[in-house]
């Protein structure tokens, strides 16, 4: 489960994270949901999980739940990012 407190700062850390290594290990690319931001799509999954990791320092693992979202990208799609 993602933990609460993830903010914008996160997020954009997440990405900016993706952008240098990739996908976190055992985590895929998204088919379905993307997050765009700045014209790029990034996955959801490995996003929020980046993002989690920016705040906790762990990383959670893959096939995590969003909290109390049915899915990802339930969670993650906040006022500052647009879902594609």
């Amino acid at each position: 489960m993602l933990p609460n407190g993830i903010n914008r700062d996160h997020v954009l850390q997440a990405i900016l994270s993706f952008e240098r290594d990739g996908l976190p290990e055992g985590f895929k690319d998204s088919h379905t949901y993307y997050l765009e931001h700045e014209g790029k799509k990034y996955p959801p999954p490995a996003i929020a999980a980046l993002a989690a990791y920016a705040l906790t320092g762990q990383l959670p693992k893959p096939g995590f739940r969003a909290g109390m979202a049915p899915s990802v990208s339930g969670f993650l799609p906040m006022p500052f990012f647009q879902s594609a």
